[in-house]
């Protein structure tokens, strides 16, 4: 009985060692799970910001041209692949 006691000490003293060790594993593994859902997330707003400043630009451009027409309705340009010349537009 008292070679068990002896025996005792040590083992307590590698389980609760071993407990700790475990603890901060886990600890670890949750913040590296933290970091790739914030990953994730800040890819995710990356590529929707992408996405919404390209419908902007076309909103924008057709803008553009819209307020150009609008300012200078007599004279607007039809363009082709080598030139442009101005035309007269018609009012509806």
């Amino acid at each position: 009985m008292k070679e068990r006691l002896g025996r005792l000490a040590p083992a307590v003293e590698r389980e609760l060692r071993e407990a700790v060790i475990r603890r901060e594993r886990r600890i670890l593994e949750e913040r590296a799970r933290q970091n790739q859902k914030m990953e994730s997330l800040g890819v995710l707003a990356g590529g929707v910001a992408h996405d919404f400043n390209n419908l902007l630009v076309g909103i924008m451009g057709n803008s553009s041209l819209m307020i150009d027409m609008l300012l200078h309705p007599v004279l607007s340009c039809r363009c082709s692949a080598t030139s442009c010349w101005p035309v007269r537009r018609r009012r509806i």
